[in-house]
């Protein structure tokens, strides 16, 4: 026989002296000592239970002389608090011990039928389960208080029917329900109209994967109208015996607000970044044009202007001797060469002005006929060069962007090299030619002339620079350096190919949408 060392306190509601009497030997046979006081009525019951509530258990007898039945076990519960109650029943109440479950009792035995090891397994039985049940209770109170106190919104809803089951304080203060809207509505009165449908795939996805967790953003619905942005997290758990979802919201329309404000300063950043790169490369290109032409000056004062000007000064001195020996004759002819000298000296001087004056004018753009504009060209060029001994081939022209001006300047310069360096030959033929890209046109002008050795390409479109000798063809070479400013300030580029007694190709883009202008 075992005997349990811990000592028991139990109180015995039961008017009938031998049953108690049975019961208190049934309690010693398996407990040391415990100690087991009788309350033969209702009345007796409250008396003993106002004054000690430090019973493990209560043994109640259904039948006492002042109250019997339900009632009974209602007010015994009511007085007992969380004292676990064994009925203790007639084969006559059987039925109705097994309704006491349903009143709260811990568990029921019949008189005629229990052993003393049945008696103290449903004690020890009821004992634990009131344990556990104190410790439930603690828990839930726990969650409650945290629950209810966390500065975040949160609530519980129904997974089956959607309808809250609970919600904390902060969620009435954000959404502005009161706790009794709450618990009539669904949560889908809190989402917009629109996402609706999105609710509903989200739960049953859900659902049908068994998650446990759940995290999403969505968009949610105060009750002044207001749309706002929320992170949800929620887990699955039950709650009063329902399949719920426990959820936390967090309100992030702010925070997305604010990262959205911050990517657009950060773009707005990049984009004044990209700009000031450009300004800086447009201005240290500018910069660079700039020590070119102030280069390009120095060397022609230094080289070209400088070599007229001593040839004429000596011209002077020769004179000055020729008239004191009295050769008139030999004076007129170094008065001759001092013209010569004098006029390519203005040239060099008229093309100087012209480089300088490409490099600041600003562009106007405007949309015209390159056809016709050649058409201009080869008719002024035809008061220099018989056209007659020409053969020019043009294709069809487009309608272009530009400024026509500088345009006809730059047709001039490379038609008119064209004819110039062709000019020797028995059959000058020239080609003017243009294909279309997807966002430039190409344009070819090219003769069947005496060409150049493309090892001196580097020198061709350098400021008085010449790969043929004066004494060949007449110019000073300025006239590819404007021609190449040109294009330049139209966004494009010019280049050439050329081989020596075969002819040179020039070609040269332009965009097909007016560049934004530098200048």
């Amino acid at each position: 026989m075992t005997i349990s060392t811990h000592k028991f306190n139990v109180l015995v509601v039961e008017d009938n002296e031998g049953d108690f009497i049975l019961i208190e030997d049934y309690l010693k046979e398996k407990m040391n000592n415990p100690f087991v006081q009788q309350a033969k009525s209702f009345a007796g019951a409250t008396g003993v239970l106002d004054k000690n509530k430090q019973f493990d258990v209560i043994l109640l007898d259904l039948s006492l002389p002042d109250i019997s039945g339900e009632e009974l076990v209602k007010k015994i519960s009511k007085l007992a608090e969380q004292i676990p109650i064994i009925v203790l029943t007639g084969y006559a109440q059987k039925n109705f011990g097994v309704k006491t479950l349903s009143l709260g009792v811990s568990d029921y035995l019949l008189k005629d039928e229990f052993t003393p090891t049945e008696l103290y397994k449903s004690i020890i039985y009821s004992i634990e389960r009131k344990r556990i049940n104190s410790k439930l209770k603690e828990s839930e109170q726990k969650y409650r208080h945290i629950f209810h106190s966390s500065p975040l919104p949160m609530w519980v809803y129904e997974i089956d029917t959607l309808r809250f089951l609970d919600v904390n304080n902060a969620a009435v203060r954000h959404y502005g329900y009161s706790q009794k809207d709450f618990l009539s509505m669904t949560i889908k009165d809190i989402r917009p109209p629109e996402d609706i449908k999105q609710l509903k795939k989200v739960v049953s996805l859900s659902e049908g994967k068994g998650e446990l967790y759940f995290q999403g953003i969505f968009r949610h619905k105060k009750k002044s109208g207001e749309i706002i942005m929320v992170d949800i997290q929620s887990n699955i758990i039950s709650f009063d015996g329902r399949h719920a979802e426990l959820v936390l919201a967090t309100d992030i329309t702010e925070k997305l607000k604010a990262e959205q404000q911050l990517k657009k300063s950060e773009a707005a950043l990049r984009k004044l970044n990209r700009e000031l790169e450009k300004r800086v490369a447009e201005r240290t290109t500018e910069l660079m044009e700039s020590n070119e032409e102030l280069e390009m000056f120095n060397y022609a004062v230094s080289h070209e202007l400088r070599a007229p000007l001593r040839f004429m000064n000596f011209c002077l001195v020769s004179i000055i001797k020729m008239r004191d020996k009295n050769q008139l004759e030999e004076a007129f002819e170094v008065i001759e060469d001092m013209l010569n000298a004098s006029n390519k000296m203005y040239q060099q001087l008229e093309d100087l002005l012209a480089f300088s004056k490409v490099g600041k004018q600003t562009i106007k753009h405007e949309k015209f006929d390159m056809y016709q504009l050649l058409k201009e060209v080869l008719k002024d060029l035809g008061r220099e060069y018989d056209l007659a001994k020409y053969t020019i081939e043009i294709t069809p022209q487009p309608l272009v962007f530009g400024d026509k001006n500088l345009l006809y300047y730059l047709l001039r310069n490379l038609l008119s090299n064209a004819l110039k360096y062709s000019s020797k030959k028995e059959k000058p033929h020239i080609e003017i030619d243009v294909e279309e890209k997807k966002q430039e046109f190409i344009y070819s002008i090219k003769d069947n002339g005496v060409g150049f050795n493309m090892k001196y390409y580097h020198a061709l479109f350098k400021y008085f620079e010449r790969l043929h000798s004066e004494n060949e063809f007449a110019g000073n070479g300025a006239g590819l350096s404007i021609a190449q400013r040109i294009i330049k300030r139209h966004g494009g580029e010019i280049w050439a190919e050329g081989k020596e007694g075969k002819g040179a190709c020039f070609y040269f883009s332009l965009p097909k949408k007016a560049p934004r202008s530098k200048f």
